[in-house]
């Protein structure tokens, strides 16, 4: 009976060993993997640092390159407008006119350009061996500004234009006075008035337009005076009215004036007297 309670004893002992070392196992290997998280957060989070550390200086590089390129644009911007500053004012301080052409028998002959002392085209002349037939004359910005034909060695025909480069104005002239019928013109080269010149002065015919193209007023001028029949037309071009101007007294009514409707019916007819009301009839 000793001996066997000595074996059961024994035995409990050695079972019981074997529970305390496998807890003991378990609760080892639970540190072990409390360890082995532990070592991988600390890991992942000093590469997750790293990482960031890299690219805080890759992006800190690219900033300073970035930096660099633009200071160096900049310099050399600075560097390019300073030449050409300096280019601008040699040129501005250096005399650069100049006539361009050829001769043909000792004349000139063909189209000459003459330039300003800044460099511009200022103007072309056409010759045939040294008689000018044609000048052409350009303003600051290289428009053309006027045109003359020339005739016999006179000046003749006129040509102005305005700064978008159409026409603006055009006539003759004979010993430097205006001669003859000269047409002005509006920006879109649409005529708006001719007038008649004798040596200089106003004398003849003068005639005025619409922006539509259709004729506004005609009549002769005598100097700036208004002289003989004058008539007007509606925008549409039906006949608005008619009268005449002394020839004594400037611009003074003188006889029946007479005004239609548009139907071509009589609206009205005033008489006049060297500029002095009469009477008027109403149709």
């Amino acid at each position: 009976m000793k001996k066997r309670f000595i074996i059961f004893t024994t035995l409990a002992l050695f079972v019981g060993c074997a529970k305390n070392n496998k807890d003991s196992d378990i609760k080892n290997n639970n540190v072990k993997n409390e360890n082995l998280a532990k070592e991988e957060v600390f890991e992942a989070k000093r590469l997750a640092e790293e990482k960031a550390a890299e690219a805080k200086r890759l992006a800190e590089e690219k900033a300073a390159e970035a930096k660099r390129l633009a200071e160096e644009k900049a310099a050399e911007a600075k560097r390019l407008a300073k030449e050409k500053a300096a280019e601008e004012e040699r040129l501005a301080n250096q005399d650069q006119s100049r006539e361009e052409g050829e001769f043909k028998d000792g004349e000139k002959d063909g189209l000459w350009t003459i330039y300003n002392k800044e460099g511009r085209k200022e103007k072309e002349i056409t010759y045939d061996l040294g008689k000018e037939l044609k000048q052409v004359i350009y303003n600051d910005a290289g428009v053309k500004e006027k045109e003359i034909i020339f005739e016999e060695g006179e000046n003749e025909l006129h040509t102005l234009f305005n700064k978008n480069g159409t026409k603006a104005k055009e006539g003759k002239i004979v010993d430097g006075k205006e001669e003859g019928v000269w047409t002005t013109f509006d920006n879109q080269g649409q005529k708006t008035e001719e007038t008649t010149f004798k040596e200089g002065k106003e004398d003849g015919l003068y005639s005025l337009w619409y922006e539509n193209g259709l004729k506004k007023a005609e009549g002769p001028n005598k100097g700036k005076c208004r002289v003989g029949i004058w008539t007007w037309w509606y925008e549409s071009g039906e006949k608005w009215k008619e009268g005449n101007y002394s020839e004594e007294n400037c611009s003074s009514r003188d006889g029946t004036w007479t005004v239609w409707r548009k139907n071509g019916k009589k609206l009205e007819e005033t008489v006049y007297t060297d500029g002095s009301f009469e009477s008027r009839k109403k149709y």
